[in-house]
């Protein structure tokens, strides 16, 4: 099975579009994608919270991502519920979710914010130094 392809705010942030350019080009990338936003409104209190801590720890998440989102955040929150019965399949579920996004600890250490350009430096835009 190949491998889910990698949002383009996500390879900005880690820095694959600029690695692999050939990877990226031709990919049609919506202009003016809003942020994921607020909750919506038929959630529970405790799987809002948990939507909000997940749009908190990935800033690359936009509303197109509120679907999976909403399935992220009520896994998360049967997981957090004590009187939930919690089975081997809830668990895989929910880490195959974070991985989806891009959350699991080794791509969480993939991702970073790039670094400013020197404004200064009049090649900096070609990617000379």
């Amino acid at each position: 099975m190949a491998r889910p392809r990698t949002p383009m705010a996500k390879a900005k942030l880690t820095g694959a579009d600029k690695a692999h350019p050939e990877r990226f080009r031709g990919r049609f990338n919506p202009k003016g994608e809003q942020p994921v936003g607020d909750p919506p409104s038929f959630m529970t209190a405790k799987e809002k919270t948990a939507w909000r801590d997940f749009a908190r720890r990935w800033p690359w998440l936009t509303a197109a991502d509120e679907p999976a989102l909403v399935a992220l955040a009520q896994l998360r929150a049967l997981i957090e519920d004590p009187k939930e019965q919690k089975t081997a399949a809830l668990y895989t579920a929910y880490r195959l979710a974070i991985n989806e996004f891009g959350g699991t600890s080794v791509s969480r250490s993939k991702v970073h914010a790039p670094v400013a350009e020197d404004e200064s430096d009049p090649f900096a835009k070609f990617g000379m130094q």
